[in-house]
């Protein structure tokens, strides 16, 4: 399993429990925001490049941070929005993943931050057609 770029946010545990054998996975670029707990059991884990934050979750990985009182990195939470409102090293230096990890939800080429947004990018989405011309009879 591969788990990139994701912002979890719950007031349970934000986390994984695998079962059923053996299963190996990937962990980085995530954050964790207000967890009550991030509970990771089971599996072959490569976990790195997350950030925990107001979660009560200790670094796994040499890269990751962990932190008890940060700021809310979020444009508007209650509503739904997960875009990054401010740059900030709790969840700068992400790891290079490569494609198709390497573009946020609303189509920015990640630079530096973790979970689903790229602070500031720029997005590279088509433009409508333009010059279109339709004839009625």
């Amino acid at each position: 399993y591969l788990v990139y770029n994701n912002t979890f946010s719950f007031p349970g545990n934000c986390g994984w429990n695998v079962t059923g054998g053996p299963s190996t996975m990937t962990v980085e670029n995530n954050i964790w925001y207000n967890c009550a707990a991030v509970g990771m059991t089971g599996g072959s884990n490569t976990i790195d490049y997350n950030s925990y934050l107001n979660s009560g979750q200790s670094p796994v990985g040499s890269h990751d941070v962990s932190s008890s009182s940060a700021p809310n990195p979020f444009v508007n939470l209650v509503a739904g929005n997960l875009s990054l409102a401010s740059e900030n090293a709790d969840w700068d230096n992400r790891a290079s993943v490569g494609s198709p990890y390497n573009i946020d939800m609303s189509g920015a080429t990640f630079t530096s931050d973790r979970g689903a947004y790229q602070y500031g990018g720029s997005s590279s989405q088509p433009q409508p057609p333009s010059g279109l011309m339709a004839t009625v009879q």
